[in-house]
């Protein structure tokens, strides 16, 4: 005899037998989790073994990726500090300002006449540091750089020329002719010999 009890029963197995009260499955990065795991515990199981050759070809191993990658980092590093300054990278030093002149030189003698401006754009910027008039770092924006002159009204005004010049050409896409970089070069000399008298 069916008692109203085992029909309770049999209704609430019925009802947490549907779908919204099973356990979620294994999510992808669960699955991803469970994989990663079992590699390590494949990769410890010879040490817990005291299996002495697996443990000493192991560390081989890591030794000689270690190596590898060491290596290849160093021969990187050593190709950047062999390479010449380009018009995409900062120069410094007390010869910056002449580095940048060189530069500027080089691109427009290639005809790559939105490099020039730019480099002639470095090359006052680099000047003005020398003379302490401005404050030249990694990620200054020419915004800053010009805030830096700005009571110097003759050398921040050429500054600006310059500056609106450079990030027309070189952000805004403007084509620049060797009229342009010679009307820069003009007036980096003027603010320059501007920023001498202060």
């Amino acid at each position: 005899m069916v008692t109203e009890a085992d029909r309770l029963r049999e209704a609430a197995g019925e009802i947490l037998a549907g779908s919204q009260f099973q356990p979620p499955g294994n999510s992808f990065f669960g699955r991803v989790g469970d994989w990663i795991s079992d590699r390590i515990s494949d990769l410890s199981a010879p040490l817990a073994g005291n299996n002495w050759f697996s443990v000493l070809s192991m560390l081989f191993a890591i030794g000689a990726i270690a190596w590898v990658l060491r290596r290849a980092t160093r021969h990187r590093r050593a190709g950047r500090a062999q390479a010449a300054p380009t018009a995409g990278r900062m120069v410094r030093g007390p010869s910056a300002a002449e580095r940048w002149r060189q530069l500027a030189d080089e691109a427009r003698a290639g005809g790559r006449w939105d490099e020039a401006l730019r480099c002639e754009h470095r090359y006052v910027v680099a000047r003005l540091d020398d003379r302490a008039l401005l404050v030249e770092r990694d990620h200054r924006t020419a915004g800053e750089l010009l805030a830096d002159v700005q009571v110097h009204r003759e050398v921040h005004a050429g500054l600006g020329d310059i500056t609106s010049a450079f990030e027309t050409a070189w952000y805004g896409g403007e084509s620049v002719d060797p009229a342009r970089v010679e009307s820069v070069r003009h007036v980096g000399d003027t603010v320059i010999e501007a920023g001498g008298e202060v």
